[in-house]
């Protein structure tokens, strides 16, 4: 699939392009977001999305996690969007070479990507009865 990133941030390892030739998209159901896969096992960007006609996925930049590994391992990244109804998703890494570092378990969420920072402080202040302390990512 070909996905276009409005507002990339230089230096992610994309060089100066801003539209790829993508092995993965993990899009959320309702199909607001995604997270794209733009090198294989190695970067992951987390988008808004603004419009996907004629097999190009146009989207607007949020959050990226990138993991350069030289060791050969059997890994699997996978995003979770169960929480996308508290405004963020999760990216796990499924490697059972790790488990003894993720203690016994074959998978850990390596990264949350946070889409509706609003959504998310409301629902954390609900559920904990205290102000949110996290720093809103976007501000970093």
């Amino acid at each position: 699939m070909r996905v276009m990133i409005h507002n990339l941030k230089k230096g992610i390892g994309c060089g100066n392009k801003d539209t790829f030739d993508v092995p993965n998209v993990f899009m959320e159901p309702e199909h607001r977001y995604a997270v794209v896969e733009v090198f294989h096992n190695e970067l992951y960007v987390a988008v808004k999305i603004i419009s996907n006609e004629n097999d190009l996925l146009i989207c607007e930049y949020v959050d990226h996690y990138s993991e350069f590994d030289d060791e050969v391992m059997l890994k699997k990244f996978s995003v979770d969007w169960e929480c996308i109804k508290y405004g963020f998703c999760k990216l796990i890494l499924w490697a059972p070479e790790m488990a003894a570092e993720f203690g016994g378990s074959f998978d850990k969420t390596v990264k949350r990507f946070y889409f509706d920072w609003e959504l998310y402080t409301t629902h954390y202040e609900e559920v904990h009865g205290s102000p949110c302390r996290k720093k809103n990512p976007d501000e970093l």
